[in-house]
């Protein structure tokens, strides 16, 4: 692979349409081993989703019957660390909606403080792919690379020409502060009157 490569893959995934993302989650997801890979209702880099607390639900082979999993993912930059609190509230989500274990896969780095053994605990075990593991692993897998080891540009602008949801960009200003977008409603010059004159 090109030296320079996974910096790019990096910033590309960062450029992505929330949604694209998670696609590209999701193909990563079924090359390891994942089936039934499918969105839980979320399109956009900021919102709420119909399941709360994760983006896509899969299963995995074992046992007698497949295991339910839930995966949140996180389109963080190198500013944007994943802490604990955030792995603790993934459990709970697991645990609420009855799945065996959850997947926090983050493009972004990941705190040193993360309770590496407090993840595996058996009930709703939760796994944590951090950046630099998830370039490496769809690299590997060549999602979004070529198999020359440069980055797939055709394979990005299918997604984004596909993607309904919005991209971080468009939540975040220059100085990484969130844009609100304030509604103002008129309110008619009669009501305003009758309201003075009372």
């Amino acid at each position: 692979m090109n030296t320079k490569t996974p910096n790019k893959l990096r910033q590309r995934l960062l450029e992505l349409p929330f949604d694209a993302y998670l696609k590209i989650i999701a193909l990563l997801l079924a090359k390891l081993g994942y089936q039934d890979v499918r969105l839980a209702g979320r399109t956009d880099w900021k919102g709420r989703n119909r399941g709360g607390g994760y983006d896509l639900l899969a299963t995995v082979p074992g046992g007698f019957s497949p295991r339910r999993v839930i995966i949140q993912a996180k389109q963080f930059d190198e500013g944007s660390r994943v802490f604990q609190r955030q792995a603790d509230e993934l459990r709970g989500a697991a645990i609420r909606v009855g799945a065996a274990e959850a997947l926090l896969i983050t493009s972004g780095p990941l705190s040193a403080s993360i309770d590496q053994e407090g993840l595996a605990l058996p009930l709703a075990p939760v796994r944590i792919i951090g950046g630099d593991h998830l370039v490496e692993l769809l690299s590997t897998h060549q999602i979004g690379v070529t198999p020359r080891g440069t980055l797939d540009e055709d394979f990005f602008k299918r997604l984004e020409q596909e993607a309904v949801g919005n991209r971080q960009s468009d939540c975040l200003g220059a100085k990484s502060e969130l844009l609100l977008t304030v509604a103002v409603k008129r309110v008619p010059r009669r009501a305003t009157r009758s309201h003075q004159s009372s």
